[in-house]
């Protein structure tokens, strides 16, 4: 999951995400702002410990367990600074910092005048956590600055910020009903922003994460809100399915009329013919970015993908990421018609036998992908979320055969259309 810091949490229970309005009725504050806790690189507590680690090292810290060489720790420590925070919850600062080799922490606690490396040298791992290494000790992504934030405080308590909990002991995934609000203001911000790709990845997380340990009335707003967001991305069906379980949730729960209000607005809004993408694809024109990488670079480009690419196996992530990674390569020219259809192409990384397109209809705000290597299937595979198989513009095609010419792809072609199903197609000659 990603993070992004706001100035204040307001535990809203009664939130209603529609076009241009957020509508509160029961409003609550934690005694304090949430706070992203920044490591530290001066200061006397810092000195201290610092003075304290140079002195013992050798002799009282297990450098084969940190991965770390004798006498590599001051000048490590001034390069990435300390956390000096509680993040164990037990009402005492440990002072911590990350080490080199990767997801470990160094988690050291004040002992008489000196410090003591923890046993463990890192929360336990979660119960339930599939993989062998720490990796919930990773930094999370902040979406809007793009920075790695590690720890935050939210009403007295401290979080992993990836979205676990240290306390009592015991690493648990932070499901609880501050952290939530928490993080449904972080997706009010992305989607106040227009990063409306991003924010679907970042509340998607949440839910797959806690399910229903979420409380119920907080499940019902997450569904409204996603549901006005997949909106915002074009996609009806969508947001009519996140509507239905936010009605389950509405119903499992005591009289909550503005959550019904707010699924009757949106139901309407997804059931109108206005139920287009309200997304700007105009900064696909910008004269400024000539390249595919540098449309590739763009934070928008995330939400562009959402918008165009159907679903493949009863998921968009999965077709969504193959065609990112193919971007992520060697980049062509950006190619753009009558001031109005942009195509972009590029092969993926260390692979340019892997290639894709990507053409866009700036005016109408509909796209069609490319690749030559869908698994399993015809070698060259076209595909979109809102353009279907038989109304496939002819600029479509004379940007489709100019890019096959240019880079040889050839073999059959099949067409991936918005519920996923696969057909045969031939392009016009």
């Amino acid at each position: 999951m990603r993070r992004i810091s706001v100035t204040a949490l307001v535990v809203v229970t009664t939130a209603l995400l529609v076009p241009g309005l957020v509508h509160s009725e029961e409003v609550g504050r934690c005694s304090e702002p949430p706070k992203i806790i920044e490591p530290v690189k001066s200061g006397p507590q810092f000195k201290a410990f610092r003075r304290w680690l140079n002195a013992h090292e050798a002799a009282d810290v297990d450098h084969a367990a940190l991965n770390l060489a004798s006498g590599d720790f001051g000048e490590y420590l001034a390069y990435w600074g300390l956390y000096i925070a509680d993040i164990n919850n037990d009402g005492t600062d440990e002072y911590v910092f990350p080490v080199e080799s990767g997801n470990h922490l160094a988690v050291f606690s004040k002992s008489g005048d000196g410090f003591q490396l923890d046993a463990n040298d890192a929360p336990p791992k979660p119960r339930g956590e599939p993989y062998d290494g720490p990796l919930f000790l990773s930094g999370s992504m902040n979406p809007l600055t793009e920075k790695s934030e590690l720890f935050v405080r939210v009403c007295g308590k401290v979080y992993i910020s990836e979205g676990y909990l240290w306390e009592k002991g015991e690493t648990t995934a932070a499901c609880d009903r501050n952290w939530i609000e928490y993080n449904r203001a972080i997706f009010r911000q992305v989607y106040d922003a227009h990063y409306y790709g991003r924010a679907v990845e970042f509340m998607t997380g949440i839910v797959d994460q806690c399910g229903n340990r979420i409380e119920a009335k907080q499940r019902g707003w997450i569904y409204n809100d996603l549901a006005l967001t997949w909106f915002r991305l074009g996609d009806r069906q969508r947001c009519l399915d996140y509507l239905g379980k936010a009605r389950v949730e509405k119903e499992a729960t005591a009289a909550n009329p503005s959550l019904g209000k707010a699924i009757s607005y949106n139901e309407a809004l997804c059931k109108s013919k206005s139920a287009l993408s309200t997304q700007d694809f105009g900064w696909l024109l910008n004269p400024a970015l000539s390249e595919t990488d540098q449309v590739v670079s763009q934070s928008h480009f995330d939400d562009l993908l959402l918008s165009i690419m159907p679903d493949f196996e009863g998921s968009v992530s999965e077709l969504r990421l193959l065609v990112k990674e193919d971007f992520d390569g060697l980049g062509d020219v950006k190619r753009v018609s009558r001031n109005r259809f942009v195509t972009i192409s590029a092969c993926r990384m260390h692979d340019c036998g892997s290639l894709a397109m990507l053409w866009v209809d700036t005016q109408e705000k509909v796209g069609i992908f490319v690749i030559n290597h869908l698994p399993s299937l015809c070698q060259v595979a076209i595909g979109s979320r809102n353009i279907a198989m038989t109304q496939i513009p002819k600029e479509f095609w004379g940007a489709f055969q100019a890019w096959k010419l240019e880079h040889g792809s050839e073999g059959c072609t099949v067409f991936v259309g918005a519920d996923g199903k696969i057909e045969p197609i031939s392009p016009p000659q």
